[in-house]
């Protein structure tokens, strides 16, 4: 037996885009999502969402030199979300989504029409265990694709994909110990990528225009002992 929602939603919200006195720029969205919901037997779950973001009159970029985000071009975005949920047994649970979206400049303002640093596509997937003799488990992959980072698309970050682990033991009702272990694989992904113009000493007076990144952390174990009272 299967089970249909579809629904319609229209937001209009309008604000400052960016605080700065001296010129006040207000920004306006209108936003449709059209979420179809599936509930099929065995407990399982599927929903897929259909949204369209048009008409955002100033898209927020980040700005190098200022180290923080400012008003840009006119945008409109749009994309697809899947959500899956699958309980094949009380003790196990297992779940994976998808969006795929795109977002581009409405204006001829800027160089090119992509936005950048907008992701385009993530994938979220885990399995997880729970209520087996006290202990608990869940494993979580993370995929995050490459993404515009200047205008023309003629520079792209690399994509990420992380995986972390979750494990523990309900030792009583009150006592509780966990084991996370971040980056399991130990990849060698950024958090974050820009691209944009800067100086190093030594470099030429004018700049280079370069990468600038944040990587995400090594593996990294955590343990933690949890005391309710």
């Amino acid at each position: 037996m299967v089970a249909g929602l579809l629904a319609w939603t229209a937001t209009s919200i309008t604000g400052p885009a960016l605080a700065q006195p001296t010129s006040p720029r207000p920004t306006r969205t209108r936003i449709a999502h059209f979420p179809i919901l599936y509930n099929l037997p065995l407990c399982v779950a599927h929903e897929l969402g259909l949204w369209r973001n048009e008409g955002l009159d100033s898209e927020l970029v980040y700005n190098g030199d200022l180290g923080a985000t400012e008003p840009g071009p006119a945008s409109r975005r749009w994309g697809v979300e899947i959500a899956n949920y699958y309980r094949p047994a009380p003790w196990l649970v297992l779940d994976a989504d998808v969006s795929l979206s795109e977002a581009r400049f409405t204006s001829g303002e800027s160089a090119g029409l992509r936005v950048p640093e907008s992701v385009g596509d993530v994938v979220s997937a885990g399995v997880a265990v729970e209520g087996v003799h006290r202990t608990f488990a869940g494993l979580r992959l993370r995929y995050f694709g490459a993404r515009s980072l200047v205008e023309d698309d003629s520079v792209r970050s690399r994509p990420t994909t992380l995986v972390n682990l979750l494990g523990g033991y309900q030792v009583s009702p009150r006592l509780k110990v966990t084991l996370d272990a971040f980056n399991l694989l130990d990849a060698a992904h950024n958090d974050i990528d820009y691209y944009f113009r800067s100086r190093l000493p030594g470099e030429p007076l004018a700049g280079v225009d370069d990468h600038h990144v944040h990587p995400v952390v090594p593996r990294t174990l955590r343990v933690a002992t949890t005391v309710a009272f």
